[in-house]
């Protein structure tokens, strides 16, 4: 039986080549992982902020309320403190964020469906009354963003007038009308007045040494007759 003996110089030979491969792959690989971490850093940059669908509320206006910018890193952790921001603006009716992905870096879309506008704010009903009575009181003003916190303090003021002029059972409430195609919306304030409040009866007790007519005489509050619906005496104001 003949047994051979191993090649060293062959050994050798080959062990020499895997130390020259690796020693001048060592710098390339090197230099990959250096580009690598650049490209990858670059890709989750936010390279635009495209607003999509905005009538009236301006571009600026939306991408100043954003937290994240042209040229941040993107961070999915931050969308929802964008949301709420966009949402305290009280422009819109509804509100997507969207990420669009490239090499170059991420476009960041905010996409709104805004809220219509206030074409005019009426008011109907109101036969007592008129209009000048509420031109300082409803202060909707034309073309601006429905906005229906304003609507319902706006109502409140109307039923506060009525109050005031003696009509404490009239009722009040708002209709929204969309028009120009849902663009644009009418604010009816309609109200239902039933009548005043009348004071039919005053009573005084306690007064035995002034008589009840001395104090009528010179108060606010005066008791109704058959002509108050013209004179508005007896009119109860709280």
């Amino acid at each position: 039986l003949k047994v051979r003996r191993p090649d060293v110089r062959m050994h050798l030979f080959v062990i020499s080549v895997f130390l020259l491969v690796t020693v001048a792959l060592a710098p390339l690989s090197a230099r990959a992982q250096a580009l690598e971490s650049p490209q990858s850093d670059a890709a989750e940059k936010i390279i635009e902020v495209r607003v999509e669908k905005n009538r009236r509320v301006e571009h600026e206006a939306i991408v100043r309320a954003l937290k994240q910018k042209v040229g941040d890193t993107f961070d999915a952790s931050k969308t929802a403190d964008d949301l709420r921001a966009l949402w305290s603006l009280k422009y819109f009716s509804d509100i997507e964020l969207l990420v669009q992905r490239s090499d170059k870096g991420i476009a960041y879309v905010v996409r709104v469906a805004e809220k219509p506008a206030v074409r005019r704010a009426t008011i109907s009903g109101n036969d007592e009354l008129s209009k000048d009575d509420f031109k300082d009181v409803i202060d909707i003003k034309p073309y601006s963003i429905l906005d229906l916190a304003a609507v319902k303090r706006n109502l409140k003021k109307v039923q506060d007038k009525y109050i005031e002029k003696g009509f404490f059972l009239a009722e009040v409430e708002y209709k929204l009308e969309p028009v120009v195609e849902g663009q644009e919306i009418d604010v009816i304030f309609a109200v239902n007045e039933h009548s005043k409040v009348m004071v039919k009866e005053v009573n005084l007790i306690g007064n035995a040494k002034v008589s009840d007519d001395e104090f009528k005489a010179v108060m606010a509050t005066q008791e109704g007759g058959y002509l108050s619906f013209v004179t508005s005496q007896g009119t109860y104001r709280e």
